[in-house]
């Protein structure tokens, strides 16, 4: 991604980029988000709701009163890697659940399995965002942002509108196979 639209994301969602700025030996965060333009949007969609997360309490159970929840703050979401992979947007995350404990001082006692229920539910429907951004980019053009397809060139794989594969060489399953081309150029063109 370029390094603008990347300054976007970094500045924007500041409780996600703790790798950002490590050498590499300490996060693959160090070469920043390796995806094209196109996935920008499905970026700074996932980046909101994964900071607005990071921002979340969830109530636990106290476990002297069966009728008393406790606040606590959610499990800490960081990017650990962000990349194009087979043709695909993988976002990869640490979570951090020490987090999720009483303020110091507090001496109420936390139901343990409530705490674990608690925990599960926020991890599932973060990996659940996860993966319906993932989805998102599947059919989104890596390189423009429109509408996308998987296409391949010599075993590497790329999501690209039909006007970038033919640019770049790729085979795009919207492409007319080769029995099927009278004039390559006007089959092109009307597209």
């Amino acid at each position: 991604m370029n390094p603008e639209l990347t300054k976007q994301l970094v500045e924007r969602y500041p409780s996600l980029m703790e790798g950002v700025g490590k050498p590499p030996s300490e996060s693959c965060m160090a070469f920043g988000f390796e995806c094209d333009d196109g996935w920008f949007h499905i970026l700074d969609h996932i980046f909101y709701f994964l900071h607005r997360r990071n921002s979340k309490q969830l109530w636990i159970r106290s476990a002297h009163n069966d009728t008393a929840y406790v606040k606590v703050p959610a499990p800490k979401i960081s990017l650990a890697q962000v990349k194009e992979k087979f043709g695909g947007l993988r976002v990869y995350t640490d979570i951090d659940t020490s987090v999720c404990s009483n303020k110091p001082g507090d001496s109420t006692e936390l139901v343990p399995e409530s705490l674990e229920r608690e925990i599960e539910r926020h991890n599932t429907e973060t990996y659940g965002a996860i993966l319906l951004a993932e989805y998102m980019a599947a059919r989104t053009c890596e390189v423009t942002g429109n509408p996308g397809k998987l296409c391949s060139r010599h075993g590497w794989y790329k999501t690209l509108s039909l006007e970038k594969a033919i640019e770049y060489g790729y085979t795009h399953p919207d492409m007319p196979k080769p029995e099927e081309r009278h004039d390559e150029i006007s089959v092109i063109r009307d597209y």
